[in-house]
């Protein structure tokens, strides 16, 4: 969903990322009162399956319409992914904390 010259179409991504942000909220309404796992991240916190759930949703979300900008979820990233800080690709990079 770039433009010829590779640089992303900001008003796209945009709605693109608004319609993430209200899938993502979907899911997590639909655990309000009814979480079965929660767990503890090594020094980070809790982590529960609508935490996880609702990021999945969002990337999904965001790497079927621009897959070519990197994503870095706050839950992935706790689950063996390795995360190499280093600067974003020319598309940019989508940041996630999906409960937060």
């Amino acid at each position: 969903m770039g433009t010829p010259d590779n640089s992303v179409n900001l008003e796209l991504a945009l709605r693109v990322g608004l319609k993430a942000c209200r899938l993502g909220r979907e899911v997590l309404l639909k655990y309000i009162g009814n979480l079965q796992n929660v767990s503890e991240k090594f020094q980070a916190g809790l982590v529960s399956e609508a935490d996880k759930e609702s990021e999945r949703v969002i990337s999904e979300h965001l790497r079927k319409n621009f897959p070519s900008i990197e994503f870095l979820g706050e839950e992935s990233s706790f689950e063996g992914a390795k995360v190499q800080w280093q600067p974003a690709g020319m598309s940019g990079r989508w940041i996630l904390d999906p409960l937060d």
